[in-house]
């Protein structure tokens, strides 16, 4: 399961994909949604410097998490070019 640690205006196109899409602005208060489960979470964002912040705090809380590093922007460019790049 992936966290998209995102700014507003790309906030529709991920929870398009099925992705639990969070503004940065409010993610400390709604990581509560997230399960514990035996998977850990992928956490990303655009540039993969957001993603470090909230990795971090996930892990403080508990949480199993890892943040692509990157972001989104490598990971289309050098992965997977089929991921959309905003």
């Amino acid at each position: 399961m992936g966290v998209a640690l995102i700014t507003a205006d790309v906030l529709a196109a991920d929870r398009a994909l099925g992705l639990l899409a969070v503004e940065r602005l409010i993610f400390e208060q709604r990581f509560g949604e997230l399960t514990r489960d035996k998977n850990p979470w992928i956490v990303y964002c655009h540039h993969g410097v957001r993603s470090v912040y909230a990795t971090q705090f996930l892990k403080l809380h508990g949480f199993d998490a890892l943040s692509l590093r990157g972001g989104i922007e490598e990971w289309s460019t050098q992965i997977d070019p089929t991921v959309p790049r905003y």
